[in-house]
């Protein structure tokens, strides 16, 4: 009995009930009190408690119970005192074979739960005559039998002629999508299936599962039925190899649904309402470098921080209350780091409606977050440096119209203004050139002297630290050489064979209270007379520069200007060139 019991462990007991006549009533029970003190013969009364039964022709009390931990209440109590019971009692002392109850109230059941009884009549033996039976908790039996698979599908289990079904998932709301029939111990059964909220949420279409939830459902609840109702060797080996048939096809089935799921990427984790994780998949291992035995068994909390734990208790505790949840969030991982995860949590709840559970399914998006970070930082960017774009778009109109302004309101004749124009130009466009080379990071001073001096290096000085200039500094000095360069070729010491001129700075202080004192000296050009009126050189220096002293000494001209630097602006050891 025990081999039976543990070979089919939804057997909820295995009973032996003698057929006893009214008339030996009173001896029976007082041999059996024997064994078993304060032993009677009882029935359900109206309420459902049990009570000493009504005489009648016959009795068929049960005696023998196994295990008879847990079902202690069956022990004396009348099968036919129970119309469905005795209806079954009938048809197999009758026929001879064996025969399924309509659905009932098991005497073992405390709940609202139904069961069967697989009735056989036994005419003689040791015992005398009486009834084999097992007891079947057929919501117990129908959800063990599909257990791995009750993240795939929802199952609905009922007799054809019985109101009340012994397992029911479905809502009635939600279509069936498969749906089989088959009879057992002269009684018809239908079982309904439906996708489970689980695997719809991992899977586009259904139609595969279909095939899944058929070999399902053909190896275990009905296969089950017929193992436990048949005695005939013929059928067992037949049945046996259909058994080895639709296992070898499940385990194909399991292979391909095991390979979805480790190919998918999401991971995917189950844990009880105790927070204890039930299963894990290996994208979820892989991700958090764990072993299986690290994690299975282990409480939530266990396994993330404590900061993480507390973060998604709030998704937890929603779930608990039977809703899916959807969100995303940052979590470390030990070993791995910082990772975001989209994650969606889906109830699981038993055929009373309790929730037991949930299912976690989670994809990775820590690259997907990046790139998104990545792209706000460069519409940042790219928007700074429009407005940066705009900025100086802004001031070199300004220069260009002030200079134009300037240029074409002197004495001078058009064509004459025209080319001084395009001149000054040419000095700014060449300071933009070299600003848009360096990135607008500076340039160098030395290199403003040397290119505006370049087709008179034979006679210039030029002394100086290497000095980069921010980009309004090194604008203002290439306008200003430029007036500076031009006056001395038209007027100065560059207007003569024998003239030269020096060119020297230095930098005062350092730090961010620096100042950068410029010189220009002009020797061996004609006599020097002061300015008949004020020209635009001079009005762009005085302008431009805080600090400007002109001296138009007879010997030659001197230019002083005084700039402050910026904290960004720097010298270096000098450099000398002639």
């Amino acid at each position: 009995m025990q081999t039976l019991l543990h070979r089919f462990p939804i057997i909820q007991a295995v009973e032996w009930a003698p057929s006893v006549q009214s008339a030996k009533r009173a001896r029976f029970e007082a041999a059996q009190r024997a064994e078993v003190p304060g032993f009677e013969v009882r029935q359900r009364g109206q309420s459902g408690e049990l009570r000493s039964a009504d005489d009648r022709a016959h009795f068929y009390p049960v005696t023998y119970v196994e295990p008879l931990d847990g079902n202690e209440r069956a022990i004396g109590f009348d099968l036919a005192s129970d119309e469905t019971r005795r209806i079954a009692i009938e048809a197999a002392t009758t026929s001879g074979n064996l025969v399924a109850t309509a659905p009932i109230r098991l005497v073992q059941q405390q709940g609202s739960q139904y069961g069967i009884l697989l009735v056989d009549s036994v005419s003689s033996g040791s015992s005398g005559p009486g009834i084999v039976l097992v007891a079947l908790q057929m919501s117990t039996f129908a959800a063990t039998l599909v257990q791995p698979l009750r993240s795939t599908l929802n199952l609905r289990l009922a007799d054809v002629a019985a109101d009340t079904p012994f397992l029911d998932e479905i809502p009635r709301s939600v279509a069936i999508l498969f749906e089989t029939e088959f009879n057992f111990g002269n009684r018809r059964y239908v079982v309904s299936t439906t996708p489970s909220p689980a695997y719809l949420a991992t899977h586009r279409g259904w139609q595969s599962w279909v095939v899944l939830a058929a070999g399902a459902l053909g190896t275990g609840l009905i296969g089950g039925l017929l193992l436990l109702g048949t005695g005939h060797v013929y059928r067992f080996e037949q049945l046996a190899k259909k058994l080895r048939e639709n296992e070898v096809s499940l385990r194909d089935k399991e292979a391909e649904l095991e390979s979805i799921i480790y190919r998918t990427p999401f991971m995917l984790i189950r844990l009880d309402r105790d927070l204890r994780y039930r299963f894990i998949s290996e994208a979820y291992l892989a991700m958090t470098g764990r072993r299986p035995e690290q994690v299975v068994g282990k409480r939530l909390s266990d396994v993330l921080s404590d900061k993480d734990f507390q973060s998604i208790r709030p998704h937890v505790e929603k779930v608990l209350q039977g809703n899916r949840v959807e969100f995303e969030r940052e979590v470390h991982y030990q070993g791995v780091g910082r990772r975001f995860l989209h994650v969606i949590y889906t109830p699981e709840k038993d055929d009373s409606g309790t929730v037991t559970g949930w299912i976690a399914s989670m994809l990775d998006i820590t690259e997907r977050k990046r790139a998104e970070e990545e792209q706000k930082r460069a519409a940042e960017a790219e928007q700074i440096l429009v407005r940066e774009l705009q900025h100086r778009t802004n001031n070199l109109l300004a220069v260009i119209q002030g200079i134009a302004q300037k240029t074409f309101s002197g004495s001078e004749s058009l064509d004459e203004a025209r080319k001084i124009f395009e001149g000054r130009l040419m000095a700014l466009a060449g300071t933009y050139r070299r600003l848009t080379k360096s990135n607008w990071t500076g340039v160098s001073l030395s290199e403003i002297v040397q290119l505006t001096l370049e087709p008179f290096a034979a006679r210039t000085e030029i002394e100086g630290p290497d000095l980069m200039l921010s980009a309004k500094n090194a604008q203002n000095f290439s306008l200003a050489l430029h007036e500076l360069a031009t006056n001395a070729l038209k007027h100065g010491a560059l207007s003569s064979a024998g003239g030269h001129v020096s060119i020297t700075w230095t930098v005062a202080g350092g730090g961010a209270g620096s100042v950068l004192r410029f010189r220009w000296q002009e020797r061996g050009g004609p006599p020097t007379f002061g300015p008949g009126q004020r020209g635009f050189g001079t009005l762009l220096l005085e302008s431009t520069f805080q600090a400007v002293d002109i001296d138009y000494a007879r010997e030659g001209l001197t230019c002083e200007i005084q700039v402050p630097l910026g904290k960004d602006e720097f010298g270096t050891a000098p450099r000398l060139s002639a």
